[in-house]
């Protein structure tokens, strides 16, 4: 082979990688629009913390839904396109919907991207019967609400109550009330306030407690309003933390985060993420109960609320951001807030 038909050879060869690569990034375009089916895959959240098999899982999906019509996006498509299925938090990372306690407690798991990092989402979801047997359902923390979990949800029975359980974790609120207006939508306390106009909270966790005891409370339903923390003399998070007795679940979302120790461990746990939980783990916690619980007044508050929840029954934390941990696999469930919001 001469040498010109050798730098011929891996010219050819090198713009067939780069011609392979961009297929499978971007996909070809098609009369210079890019297909619905490459919008479906670029966006989908395959390639995750969870999902170590990422081509095959995106071909399995391309088989599966097949090109859109018409240059429109079908609407399997669009369920897939920003719904993260598979992601670290999600045991099983294809699930939309996946039972934790059998025919009772269900959890929703989601990437949610802040950043460009994956901090996790899960929404808990309790179902239990009303006195007349209609399954009725409870939604802790709303995920993004697409076709799919809609669908999902829809089986498992009617939705009744939706939480927003701080200031925070408000971002889907609106679009799950206007998808079940029947629904009532409880905010942390203050919320109902400061969002009026924004976002149709229909009661206040502190204000209507008594419609809360009727509703709710009857039903296994518990929560401890941990009023402790502030930024100039203004509530920051206002979190309640939930308990639910009868599946022995706790429900938290900012004032108690689990990212993985084992971080090696998890496929699709990136550099980013790992920052993150160094972040969260060293230095906001220390931030947490320094500062925003600064002062006598704050810290006998935050250990009473600690207290208060850890009278509570449940076996079980389900956090919005982590994983899942349970009494059965060894962990001390009932001393896990004291270890991590008290100071020793």
């Amino acid at each position: 082979m001469t040498v010109n038909a050798l730098k011929q050879t891996n010219a050819e060869a090198k713009k067939n990688r780069i011609r392979r690569r961009e297929i499978r990034c971007r996909g070809r375009s098609n009369g210079g629009q890019k297909s619905s089916l490459v919008c479906d895959c670029t966006t989908s959240g395959y390639e995750c913390w969870s999902n170590d098999n990422n081509h095959r899982i995106r071909r399995r999906e391309i088989r599966r839904r097949g090109h859109s019509s018409g240059g429109q996006k079908s609407s399997l498509g669009a369920d897939c396109t920003t719904s993260g299925y598979e992601c670290w938090s999600n045991d099983n990372n294809r699930a939309v919907i996946r039972e934790v306690v059998r025919d009772m407690l269900y959890v929703c798991e989601r990437k949610f991207m802040w950043n460009s990092i994956d901090v996790g989402a899960r929404s808990a979801i309790v179902k239990y019967a009303d006195d007349n047997g209609e399954n009725l359902l409870f939604v802790h923390s709303p995920i993004e609400l697409d076709e799919r979990t809609k669908s999902e949800m829809d089986k498992l029975g009617t939705v009744k109550h939706i939480v927003s359980p701080n200031y925070e974790h408000v971002k889907y609120a609106q679009k799950w009330k206007e998808a079940y207006p029947n629904a009532t939508l409880w905010g942390a306390p203050g919320l109902k306030e400061k969002k009026r106009g924004k976002i149709a909270y229909d009661r206040d966790l502190e204000i209507d407690r008594e419609a809360f005891v009727e509703d709710l409370q009857r039903y296994g339903f518990e929560f401890v309003f941990f009023d402790c923390e502030s930024v100039n003399n203004e509530p920051f998070f206002n979190e309640c933390v939930f308990v639910h007795t009868r599946s022995k679940s706790m429900f938290v979302t900012d004032v108690y985060w689990n990212y993985p120790e084992k971080a090696d461990e998890i496929a699709m746990f990136g550099w980013k993420e790992k920052g993150w939980k160094f972040v969260m783990d060293v230095l906001y916690l220390p931030i947490y109960k320094l500062v925003l619980c600064q002062g006598e007044e704050k810290k006998r508050r935050l250990r009473k609320c600690v207290e208060a929840t850890e009278a509570l029954n449940f076996d079980k934390i389900v956090p919005c951001h982590g994983l899942i941990e349970y009494e059965s696999e060894g962990v001390d469930v009932k001393n896990v807030l004291r270890k991590h919001l008290l100071l020793k």
